[in-house]
């Protein structure tokens, strides 16, 4: 959680303050559209935040079932080959690693959703910049120099975005382990 924040918040809060008061003093509907950009990922995040990280606990609760239950195998092999059968006990294994896998394929299946919606986010977000770009500099009113600041910009902005989606994703992951 403290990488968390120490690599992700605070550069990516330091990146919206100058973004916005860069794009800003060009045009603030620019301006405008990069909070609601920023806003709409937090709530991407905090909707499908929970999802991710139940799964994971999930899986974590499947994995740590998994080696509890190898380790009682291994440390009573000998019993299993005097009194038991040990194809049963493979089986008996077979249905702790299927439920194992089954938990991971879900935690992935929540992490790659939450990735994917906030990559169509991103890329309906930059078709609006670029038409809003193009709209505004064929009226005059956004100049060359301001035109590549803003796609600059965007291209940044952008960049921070997508990792913060695929760091939320992580941490989530992270927290339910």
């Amino acid at each position: 959680l403290l990488s968390f924040f120490i690599e992700l918040l605070i550069p990516l809060s330091i990146g919206i303050i100058v973004t916005v008061i860069l794009t800003s003093r060009i045009s603030v509907p620019f301006a405008c559209v990069f909070m609601l950009w920023f806003i709409v990922e937090l709530i991407i995040a905090y909707l499908l935040g929970p999802r991710a990280l139940e799964a994971a606990k999930i899986h974590s609760n499947k994995n740590a079932d998994l080696i509890g239950v190898l380790v009682d195998s291994i440390l009573n092999s000998v019993n299993i080959k005097i009194f038991s059968n040990p194809t049963q006990e493979m089986k008996y294994l077979e249905k702790f690693d299927n439920e194992k896998k089954r938990a991971k394929i879900n935690s992935m299946m929540q992490s790659f959703r939450i990735r994917t919606i906030a990559n169509v986010v991103d890329s309906c977000f930059f078709i609006v910049f670029f038409l809003m770009l193009l709209y505004l500099h064929g009226l005059g009113k956004v100049t060359f120099g301001d035109f590549v600041l803003v796609y600059g910009l965007y291209n940044n902005f952008g960049r921070s975005m997508s990792w913060m989606g695929t760091r939320i994703a992580q941490t989530l992951e992270s927290i339910g382990n």
